[in-house]
This record gives C-alpha cells, structure tokens and sequence, in this order.
C-alpha cells in the first residue's frame, strides 16, 4: 500500500524499554510519549 508510518510503542513510567526484547519491524519503544492534540 506504500504507507509511511512508524510504529511507536509507549511503556508508562515502570517499564524500561531497555529489558524488552527487539521487535520486529523496528518500532520505536520509549517509556514515554507526551500526546499532542
């Protein structure tokens, strides 16, 4: 379909993305992210 997205995946304030394992397609993984409205 050609889409440009990217996959981000936000983990809360417990969670270090550091101890998860890899995913596949490479999303972005952080603890956290601030929405925009």
């Amino acid at each position: 379909m050609g889409l440009d997205v990217q996959l981000v995946i936000t983990l809360g304030w417990g969670v270090n993305p550091e101890y998860l394992p890899e995913f596949p397609g490479n999303p972005i993984v952080v603890g956290y992210a601030p929405c925009v409205a």
